[in-house]
């Protein structure tokens, strides 16, 4: 459990997390924000669970709520100048990989935004070319109507990604 209180900035944060394994790995988040006049509350709750089967098979789902986000995707614009990572309010990620070798693995990766109906499907591939440092590609595979968050209009129906992670 966490709070802050920022008495210059005015503001207040609380925050709660907990995870659990049995046969499946559960995990959850809290995230509440008040300013000091009660005007402006914000609260973020994520919820998930993995399992691994077969020994090489991994499946997670996660569900994410922000009250901060937009219900109706014609108010988007509203946010785009806060350099925020979402815009809706409600959204699901499933992931399934495949672990190949002890340095190899692949997946796919779904992102639902339940707002607006728009998806992002992100396959990728992975490589452990040295101890903890791994090396990917993936492809972001945009789909939603027009002005949904995911909709190609905004940034192209595919989006090559190479990417680099280094674990301390």
């Amino acid at each position: 459990m966490i709070f802050i209180k920022d008495t210059s900035a005015g503001y207040n944060i609380a925050g709660l997390a907990f995870k659990g394994d049995l046969v499946v790995g559960i995990w959850g988040e809290l995230f509440y924000s008040f300013d000091t006049g009660l005007k402006k509350h914000i609260l973020r709750f994520s919820a998930g669970a993995d399992y691994s089967f077969l020994k090489y098979c991994y499946v997670a789902v996660e569900y994410f709520y922000d009250s901060s986000g937009e219900k109706d995707y014609r108010k988007y614009f509203k946010l785009l100048p806060l350099n925020r990572m979402t815009l809706g309010r409600e959204y699901l990620m499933s992931n399934f990989t495949l672990i190949r070798s002890e340095t190899t693995n692949y997946g796919i990766t779904a992102l639902i935004n339940l707002s607006d109906g728009s998806t992002v499907i992100f396959p990728f591939l992975q490589y452990e070319f040295l101890e903890n440092t791994t090396l990917g590609v993936g492809i972001y595979n945009f789909q939603g109507k027009k002005g949904r968050e995911f909709s190609p209009e905004n940034s192209g129906k595919f989006i090559t990604d190479l990417f680099l992670n280094v674990r301390f």
